[in-house]
């Protein structure tokens, strides 16, 4: 909106759309400028925490007065190239501040606030609400037996194809997508397995017979479609998500995120635990185990130039160090359902591009029957999360062990495969759920 007192030709801010949903691209102009004219467009977000960040951009207006920024390349600012999301992701903390989390802990809406400067002087700003939850989403807590997570429900009866949402090697319970798949029609489960409430503290020995009777708990709901079953998880719990697909036949689409074709052990919050992550029947799922073990370095002991630590090169010793890895290789080829993977090829977690491929070529091997695809995207790291959020942190404080780890990838690159892999994502679900 136009500063009031200024004069009606002003320069001025359009939005759209607004409320918007965080998976909207937005369209931005600025009209009214003379042609030629410098202006510049800040972007300031605060989130749940408290926490700012903020971004840039100076732009020059075209012969007709007018920035598009989905056209037009800024001259110069936190990103370079032509986007109207640019702002977004290249949101940055705040002299002196941690900035935005890669993903909030809360649903609540994101209040993006952009203001238009002309000579250093805010002629208009805009707030725009970015909502995790569309209207009429339920969100439903979950305590039945052993189970904890939450349900989010799409409006409507029903039935509705269903996703489970499982975590990585940080436990707990996120919500942020689970929340965006159910807007998207999909009733929603995420699953706590470990480090929430009164389930296990740590990744390890955690008997898959938890998410059968998850995916059983699920198919009873009375708006579920018990026949329409996917799982997705990202990290160990993209792993996970391989896992479950090879193991459980009602699980009909397998989404798995920067995953490993491998099954590891265990971590805990002193770091790896010589444990299997997980068991079936009270066995081990067999696992990679290194011949001359190379346990990380727990945190209290790594000399501060260890961080943070890329542990890329630590996944790979161990499988170099392994007797038998085929032993630990995950049995996709089991999967009653179609397998998308996603990764970025500059994940310095682990090589998740490597492992993706692993799958791949014994799906080939196998004449897996279902639809199989691998998404890889050059420049991208670890953190490809939900679309259209600060792409800036490539370090990550694990809320386990404590430690700092590299996650890798170019902010750029980041956001464009956070982007083209949801929308990838959906189209895959439609097609195969």
């Amino acid at each position: 909106m136009p500063i009031a007192g200024d004069r009606p030709n002003a320069p001025s801010l359009t939005v759209s759309p607004n409320p918007a949903m965080v998976d909207d691209a937005l369209s931005i102009h600025i009209v009214n400028c003379l042609p030629g004219q410098r202006v510049t467009l800040r972007a300031r977000v605060e989130d749940s925490s408290g926490k700012v960040s903020q971004s840039a951009a100076t732009f020059v207006a075209d012969e007709r007065g007018g920035v598009n920024l989905s056209e037009q390349a800024p001259v110069e600012g936190s990103y370079r190239s032509a986007d109207a999301m640019g702002l977004i992701w290249s949101l940055a903390p705040q002299a002196g501040g941690e900035g935005l989390r890669i993903l909030q802990a809360a649903l609540d809406p994101i209040m993006l606030e952009l203001s238009l400067e002309v000579n250093g002087e805010v002629v208009a700003t805009e707030r725009i609400e970015r909502r995790w939850v569309a209207p009429g989403v339920e969100r439903i807590p979950v305590r039945a037996g052993d189970l904890r997570g939450t349900l989010f429900l799409p409006p409507g009866e029903g039935p509705h194809p269903a996703i489970i949402l499982v975590s990585g090697s940080g436990g707990g319970v996120g919500e942020n997508r689970a929340a965006l798949f159910a807007s998207h029609g999909y009733a929603a489960f995420t699953l706590a397995y470990f480090a929430y409430e009164d389930r296990p503290p740590d990744l390890a020995e955690i008997p898959l017979e938890y998410f059968g009777q998850a995916i059983e708990w699920l198919q009873s709901q009375p708006r579920v479609d018990a026949e329409r079953i996917a799982v997705t998880g990202g990290s160990r719990g993209g792993e996970l998500s391989l896992l479950l697909g090879a193991m459980f036949p009602q699980i009909k689409v397998v989404v798995a995120y920067v995953a490993s074709g491998y099954a590891w052990g265990g971590f805990s919050k002193e770091g790896e635990v010589e444990k299997p992550a997980w068991t079936y029947r009270g066995e081990p799922v067999p696992y990679v185990i290194a011949n001359r073990r190379r346990p990380l370095t727990p945190v209290a002991e790594r000399p501060p130039q260890m961080e943070p630590l890329a542990l890329t090169p630590h996944f790979l010793a161990r499988l170099d160090e392994c007797d038998d890895p085929a032993a630990a290789e995950i049995a996709v080829e089991q999967t009653n359902g179609a397998i998308l993977l996603v990764s970025g090829e500059d994940d310095q977690m682990w090589p998740c591009s490597m492992f993706s491929d692993l799958v791949m070529e014994r799906l080939k091997r196998h004449g897996f029957r279902h639809p199989y695809r691998h998404l890889r995207y050059p420049g991208a790291g670890h953190a490809i999360v939900a679309p259209y959020v600060s792409t800036m942190l490539n370090t990550l404080k694990h809320p386990v062990d404590n430690g700092s780890y590299a996650l890798g990838g170019n902010p750029q690159d980041q956001a464009f495969a956070n982007a083209d892999s949801w929308t990838q994502v959906l189209k895959f679900l439609a097609e195969n759920l």
